[in-house]
């Protein structure tokens, strides 16, 4: 069993982000369900769409939160891919569901800011205490050393 240790302030703000994410996505695929039939006449996608993608990242986002409140080794591996993965879908739905007509306007800057975020994901998880609290610099100490 791990000791109990405090997390470093950057684990806790992407704990809260990753709720955050699930939050937005079961909220995604509550209102989904709610206006299905609105849905279905008003945009060229199938709701499902919107239902299944609010479900994956409600559960992803519940995921890494989860994660980062129990230590587990895996974590910073789950935050980096789901952090690609929304990057990938954000992108995608961006350039080929969203109404085009809107996006010049601040397609730069969102371009910009979702680089910076993912250089930050990924900064976190190689600074020594997230490591630490993960394990991770425990683990790698003792591969180095020979077995006496």
């Amino acid at each position: 069993m791990k000791q109990r240790v405090k997390a470093p302030a950057s684990v806790k703000l992407v704990q809260w982000l990753s709720l955050g994410l699930a939050l937005v996505g079961i909220l995604r695929l509550a209102q989904t369900i709610q206006q299905w039939t609105i849905l279905e006449t008003l945009l060229p996608v199938s709701p499902w769409y919107f239902a299944l993608s609010g479900l994956a990242w409600g559960c992803a986002g519940l995921l890494c939160a989860w994660g980062c409140l129990r230590r587990w080794r895996w974590t910073p591996w789950l935050v980096r891919i789901t952090a690609l993965a929304y990057v990938i879908y954000y992108w995608t739905d961006r350039l080929l569901v969203a109404d085009l007509r809107s996006q010049p306007a601040n397609q730069l800057f969102m371009l910009g800011l979702t680089a910076l975020a993912l250089a930050w994901i990924f900064w976190i998880f190689t600074r020594p205490q997230v490591k630490t609290y993960f394990g991770e610099a425990h683990d790698q100490h003792n591969q180095q050393q020979p077995a006496a």
